[in-house]
C-alpha cells in the first residue's frame, strides 16, 4: 500500500478541467502516483467526493467531519462499492 501526502503548493485541482463530482481529479492523481484507480481508496467528507470516487471506479470511504451526517455518507459509500 502506498501512502500519499498532499504535495506543497498545487493541490492538482487547477490541472484538471472539472472537479468533484467529476472523477478527473482522482484519475489524474492516480496517474501521477503511478497507481491503478481501481486499487485506490478515496476518502471524502461529502457525498460529492464519494460520487466522484464511484464515477472513477475507486473505492469511496466517507469521513464524517461535520458537513454531512454518517447516514448520508454511508448511503453514498454503499452505492460506490456495489
Amino acid at each position: 500500500m502506498r501512502s500519499c501526502v498532499k504535495p506543497e503548493g498545487n493541490d492538482g485541482a487547477s490541472e484538471v478541467p472539472k472537479i468533484d463530482p467529476d472523477p478527473d481529479l482522482f484519475l489524474a492523481a492516480a496517474e501521477r502516483l503511478g497507481v491503478s484507480i481501481q486499487d485506490s481508496v478515496i476518502v471524502g467528507d461529502s457525498v460529492w467526493d464519494l460520487l466522484a470516487a464511484c464515477r472513477a471506479r475507486a473505492l469511496g470511504a466517507g469521513l464524517a467531519s461535520g458537513g454531512y451526517g454518517p447516514d448520508e455518507l454511508e448511503r453514498r459509500t454503499q452505492r460506490s462499492i456495489t
